[in-house]
């Protein structure tokens, strides 16, 4: 691994441990030796979670998050300042309990809906749980809140 790095065994063995200050620019170029998710591993140190950056480590969960992230930046701009951290947190909780419930049916949850075409797998302007976009997600509507 440290010469698929570029770097002394015993410098890895450091970066490895945990040893020292987190490098960013190490943490990407392990995640690309190994193909895993670099910002998995950058989340799962903030949470103290290791087995976050294993569970996400294929699907590249924080990966896709970041990309999103950065999309979300693009079309909101400057207005994301106009967003209440009540309206934040309800969106994030809709969408990650959404996930953990698809996360915890598994594959009964794909075969189950393997019938219904691209609708898995394009993204749409419906939430995950098939609600539209409601008044808390209004901005006029979170300025009132």
């Amino acid at each position: 691994m440290a010469d698929a790095m570029g770097m002394q065994r015993r410098t890895y063995e450091y970066f490895e441990a945990g040893r020292g200050k987190i490098n960013v620019d190490r943490i990407h170029q392990f995640a690309r030796v190994l193909d895993v998710d670099p910002y998995a591993i950058l989340a799962a140190v903030e949470i103290r979670s290791p087995g976050f950056a294993v569970a996400c480590a294929e699907q590249k969960l924080m990966t896709v998050f970041m990309v999103n992230l950065q999309e979300f930046d693009a079309k909101a701009k400057e207005t994301v300042a106009r967003l209440n951290t009540a309206t934040v947190v309800a969106g994030f909780t809709r969408m990650f309990d959404a996930l953990a419930r698809e996360a915890a049916e598994g594959e009964d949850f794909l075969g189950a809906r393997m019938g219904e075409g691209d609708r898995w797998t394009k993204p749409s302007a419906e939430l995950p749980n098939g609600d539209r976009d409601g008044p808390e997600d209004d901005p006029e509507a979170a300025a009132d809140t």
